[in-house]
Parts: C-alpha cells; structure tokens; sequence
C-alpha cells in the first residue's frame, strides 16, 4: 500500500497541477468565446487525439508493457527501437491520410465543407506529430518509473498553453481559429522537449540513436502489434465515438451545444483523470512485472480498496459544488450541463473502480477480450446517444447511458478478474464498495435539481464522505499517508 501511495501521491502533483492550469486555460478560453468557442476546442483536440492514436499504433500501452516484461539490456533495447520506427511509419501514414482526406473529415465532424474547415483538419497534422512524440518520450520515462520527470513535464506543458491562452482566444475571436492549433503544437513541443532531455541525459534514447536504418525486430514487432494494433482500433472506436457524438450534438444543438456536452464530459473526466493517471503509471508496469497469481491479486485488490477511498469523496465534493465548478471553469452560460453530469457523476465511482480490475486484461495482454468490451461499450454509447438526442431530445439522457454502461463495464471485469486472477469477488463486493457507491448515490439524490450550491447542506455532505475514507483506514496507514504527504509537501 505504501508504495502506491507513494506513486501515486508523486504523479498526482503533476497531473493536479496540469489539471488546475488546464482548468484555467479553458476557463479564459469560455469567458471570452463561450460555449461555441470551446466547442470548436473540443472538435479539434478529438481529431487530435484521433490522429496520436494512429500515428502510436494505439498509444504507449503496448510500448510500455514491451519494455517492461522485457529484462534490461539487448532485448528491451531493440524493442524501443522497433516501436520507434513503427510510429515513424505509422505517423506518416496518418499525416498523408489527413492531408488527403482532410474534406471528408471536415463534412463528417463540422457538418458542412467550408476552406477555413478543410484548413483547419489539415493544420491538424502538426499538432498530431508532436503528439506522437510525446507520447513515445513519456512511454520510455513510463517504462523507466521515471514519475516525477513525467509529473515535471505535465506541469510545464500545461503552463505552456496557458501563457498563450489570451492571446489566441483574442486571434479566434477575430476570426482565426487557426491559433487553437499553434497553442495545441506549443504546449505539445515544450512538453516534448523537457522530456526529450531527460531520457537523453538518462541515456534511455541511445538505442535510438546507435540503430541508424529502418530494420525491424520480427519478434518485437510481432509484440508491439499483437497489443497495440488492438488497441489503435480500440482507441479510435473511442475517439471515433464522443467525435460521433460531439457532432451529432452540434448538428441538433449547434456549437453552444458541444461546448455543453464538452463541459459535462470534460469536468467529468479531470477529477476522474487525476486518480487513474496517478496511479497508471504505477500500476500497468507493476503488475506486468510481478511473477505469481498471489502477488497479482494482492496488488489488485489493494489498489482497489484504495481506489474507492479516494474516488468515494472526491465523487461526493463533485456532485455537491458541481454548480459552483461549472461557474468556476466555465460560466453560467454552461449550466445545462448539470443536468448530463447527474448521472456521469455516478457512473465514474463505478468506472475507476472497472479501470482497476480491467487493466489485468493489458498487463497481461488478453486482447481479444479487450478489443469486445471496447468494442461493446463504444457501440452501446453511441447507440444511447442517438436515441437520447434524436427520439427524445434529451441531453441528459448520455450522462444515463454513461452509467449503464461503466455499470456493466464493472460487472464483466469483476467476473474476469475473479475466474482469471483469482480475485475474490467476496473481497471486492465488500460492504465498503457498496456502502460507497450507496454515499454516491444518496448525495447526488440530495443535490439532483441544483443550480446552484445549497451552503448549508453541502459542507455536511461533504465532510460524510470524508469521514467514510478516514473511518475506513487503518492507523498505520493514516499515519503512512500524513507522513508521504508531509515529505511531499
């Protein structure tokens, strides 16, 4: 436990610092251009992620669990090599589609083929690339339990993009939008860099630069595309599916419309973001490197057990001052979005507590079955979605089928983690798990129909979920946890 803690407590600084500069880029960037604005924000980031995961075969998930189930050395040396030039491959691929392909792309996601729109795709392949890098330097200080350098480069990227906020906000008030893309590239290549510098000094890139050619390792590439060719189709059913789903919105609710959405979506994944990315980068590398079945579920079940400590008050604040942080990040023009969130908010105590039992299924790759859960919920979504927004009209009803989903998201890996890992079902279904996801669910009752933050009630509601983690820890591990947040602080 204590070590989780103490990764987690590291990454963490990072990932809330980037958040909260996040949060404020977005914030100045709602004031002065509104919902519209930031939906147009939003429409670009998804192309961008779209882009990444072509041009990384699916991330740096398959980069990661490579390395690390290889030992030091000639074997984990020539894998880093051979992925490498797989996303040089695979990024140039994706650039020349982009670039070709870039009027289809405009009709399908802005609904109409304009220049300026056909443009703005195409602008897209500069902030793509350097996506790609960036996703290749933090897979290797991943890879190398570098934490604290990745949280260091988080914060740095995102006070990059900051301190070009205003000013781009002015240019695409003035019509020019294609200012969002420069502060996408430069806040993506300062990032890039503080990394690069870093596994250079380590001398963690020397493979990269000793291997000169494009020879591939058949056995690394055979490794590196059993697991991230099914995650690139994953991960572009994913993206493929909120950018269906982000047009749908603006096509029957306009630009205001997916900046609503965009809000709900956005506010939902940041908290949820900072509790799975600080642990992530801890977990998947562990568990892929532990021998036996008993260490697995130990681990397993801890990370577990700590994930609905955490995520139990944190879900709870969120639910009750969701007003208040709505008003904060963005402004009163985006209240609608409350009403997606009252189920969203539900559904992310159910979908980190998932993530934990999930992520057996990458760190020892059983892709088949990711590939149809993925498949599965990304279908189930978009299938929600059209049905809420098309038959009902209804913009709450996606946060309804977030949660139904994430609820049998849960329930399959409980049964996987269970038949596969030997993770009792009696020790995760405990009265703790339910007890907190009957708190979840009690403070979003109490708080339902609000538009504002009732001050009474929300310091009670509040401090009840508090008092839920503190009472449910042991004295050796509140004391562990004061002792790790003192040396950090």
């Amino acid at each position: 436990m204590r070590q989780i803690l103490k990764a987690g407590l590291k990454t963490s600084s990072g990932t809330l610092g980037s958040l909260l500069l996040g949060a404020v880029t977005i914030k100045v960037m709602a004031v002065m251009l509104g919902p519209a604005g930031t939906g147009l924000y939003s429409l670009l980031r998804q192309i961008q992620q779209a882009c990444v995961s072509i041009g990384t075969v699916g991330g740096q998930t398959a980069l990661v669990q490579g390395m690390v189930s290889r030992e030091e050395g000639e074997a984990r040396d020539s894998y880093l090599v051979t992925a490498f030039r797989l996303m040089l491959i695979a990024g140039g691929v994706m650039s020349l589609l982009l670039l070709l392909f870039a009027p289809t792309l405009a009709s399908c996601v802005f609904g109409k083929h304009q220049p300026q729109s056909v443009s703005l795709v195409r602008w897209m392949v500069l902030p793509s690339l350097a996506g790609i890098a960036l996703t290749l330097l933090t897979g290797v200080l991943n890879s190398y339990r570098a934490i604290g350098s990745m949280a260091v480069a988080q914060t740095v990227g995102a006070s990059a993009m900051l301190a070009f906020v205003y000013p781009v906000a002015r240019l695409v008030r003035s019509d020019h939008p294609l200012a969002f893309i420069w502060m996408l590239c430069f806040g993506l290549l300062v990032t890039a860099t503080f990394s690069f510098i870093r596994c250079y000094r380590a001398g963690w890139l020397r493979p990269l630069l000793q291997q000169a050619g494009f020879g591939l390792r058949a056995s690394a590439a055979k490794h590196f595309f059993s697991i991230g060719g099914t995650t690139l189709v994953t991960a572009l059913m994913q993206t493929a599916t909120l950018l269906a789903v982000r047009s749908l919105v603006m096509r029957e609710r306009g630009l205001a419309g997916a900046g609503v959405f965009d809000a709900a979506w956005t506010l939902s994944m940041m908290y949820v973001t900072l509790i799975l990315t600080s642990f992530g980068t801890y977990y998947l590398p562990t568990l892929t490197s532990l021998p036996d079945s008993e260490s697995r579920t130990r681990l397993i079940t801890q990370l577990m057990r700590l994930t609905v400590l955490l995520m139990v008050p944190m879900v709870i604040s969120v639910i009750t001052l969701k007003p208040l942080v709505i008003s904060i990040l963005y402004s009163h023009k985006f209240t609608d979005s409350l009403t997606i969130m009252r189920w969203m908010l539900i559904g992310d105590y159910i979908k980190a507590t998932s993530w934990v039992l999930g992520m057996s299924v990458l760190a020892f790759p059983n892709m088949r079955v990711f590939f149809w859960t993925e498949l599965t919920w990304n279908a189930g979504f978009l299938g929600l979605s059209i049905a809420s927004l098309k038959y009902f009209g209804s913009l709450s009803g996606l946060g309804t089928a977030f949660l139904v989903l994430y609820s049998l998201h849960f329930a399959y890996f409980l049964h996987y983690a269970s038949s596969h890992h030997q993770v009792s079902v009696r020790s995760i279904m405990t009265s703790r798990w339910v007890l907190g996801l009957a708190c979840v669910c009690i403070a979003s009752w109490l708080n339902w129909s609000d538009t504002t933050v009732n001050w009474y009630k929300a310091p009670l509601i509040v401090s009840a979920g508090l008092l839920f983690s503190w009472t449910a820890v042991t004295h050796n591990e509140r004391a562990q946890l004061i002792r790790l947040v003192l040396r950090r602080t």
